[in-house]
């Protein structure tokens, strides 16, 4: 019969502390580099897979549950994560569940993340929009934890939370087209192939040709501040300027209208915008930008209600894909 493995084991062969190697599973940010790569291959190489407590060896919940994100260099948080996160930390604390945060762009956090799916310390994970590492991805499935996705449906063996794309874009479009008079018209699209970016640009095709009106062109950005800065860039460099821009994110739409703003164009009097999202920051731009809201926080509120569904009665809802409804808001930049 195999010897045990122990945290005593592994300390003794790595000839560390044992609150050394326990800092190395729950705490690795306070070990050297040097003795982290050590410690963990030793784990790795004994296949060493540590409990979350005692709680969990007896049969009982830790009552933690870990929100998966993907920061960006302009936010901590981008405004959706924010928004999706606060809703989200509400109901987890209402129902007396903790949560910790892993941040895809931070090595040492996704580290973290798998000593945690394989000790149980977390119970079930949320993914928010903007994860789509495949390998990482597939090595969470693989692993059992249960899953739910907020944002987008990228994927059918996940239970999916996300917002009604194609109808959300396709009144954006048409508000410009049949309320503003636009003949002129861009959009500004992400650089992703993920679903709400495909669905958006889809949108604005179908209705751009069904009323004939001209179409400028499709400008790819990030959904960032800067992407949509570059955006209006290309755009005037390009010299044919629209009368109505349709972006794929509040973000872009910022970006790109303070740019044209700075290039001696009046909006909406030269140029009528419109973002998607409604983030919070979009009613406080000059002028205020008129969106396509999206409930943010309501989708993280129901993403942690149906992962703590799925743990409590252990099988997935009947409703596999939850679509929210989307509508338009009409302020000042349109």
């Amino acid at each position: 019969m195999r010897k045990k493995v122990t945290i005593d084991t592994i300390a003794k062969i790595a000839g560390v502390s044992k609150m050394t190697v326990s800092r190395v599973l729950n705490h690795p940010e306070l070990v050297s580099k040097r003795t982290l790569i050590k410690v963990r291959r030793i784990i790795e190489e004994l296949g060493y897979h540590p409990r979350a407590d005692a709680r969990t060896l007896a049969g009982g919940r830790v009552k933690t549950l870990g929100f998966l994100i993907k920061s960006s260099s302009e936010f901590a948080l981008p405004p959706f994560y924010n928004e999706c996160v606060l809703g989200a930390f509400k109901i987890a604390k209402e129902k007396g569940y903790r949560f910790i945060m892993y941040d895809l762009i931070d090595e040492t956090s996704i580290s973290l993340l798998t000593d945690h799916i394989h000790s149980h310390f977390v119970e079930g994970l949320i993914i928010f929009e903007g994860v789509y590492e495949e390998t990482l991805i597939k090595r969470i499935l693989d692993s059992g934890i249960t899953v739910v996705f907020v944002g987008e449906k990228i994927r059918d063996d996940f239970i999916t939370i996300s917002s009604d794309n194609k109808n959300g874009a396709r009144e954006a479009v048409e508000y410009l087209i049949l309320k503003r008079g636009c003949k002129r018209l861009i959009h500004i699209a992400g650089t992703d192939d993920k679903p709400s970016c495909l669905e958006r640009e889809m949108a604005y095709l179908e209705v751009v040709e069904n009323y004939g009106v001209e179409n400028l062109g499709i400008v790819r950005t990030s959904s960032t501040l800067e992407g949509g800065v570059k955006a209006a860039r290309e755009i005037i460099k390009n010299g044919a300027i629209p009368d109505g821009i349709f972006c794929f994110s509040d973000i872009i739409a910022i970006g790109a209208m303070h740019e044209l703003m700075n290039h001696g164009f009046s909006i909406p009097k030269d140029i009528k915008i419109v973002g998607f999202d409604d983030i919070i920051l979009s009613r406080y731009t000059t002028p205020p930008l008129t969106t396509v809201h999206q409930d943010i926080a309501k989708m993280g509120e129901l993403a942690v209600l149906t992962l703590i569904q799925m743990l409590d009665n252990k099988n997935e809802p009947r409703q596999k894909h939850i679509v929210f409804p989307t509508h338009l808001v009409i302020r000042k930049s349109a």
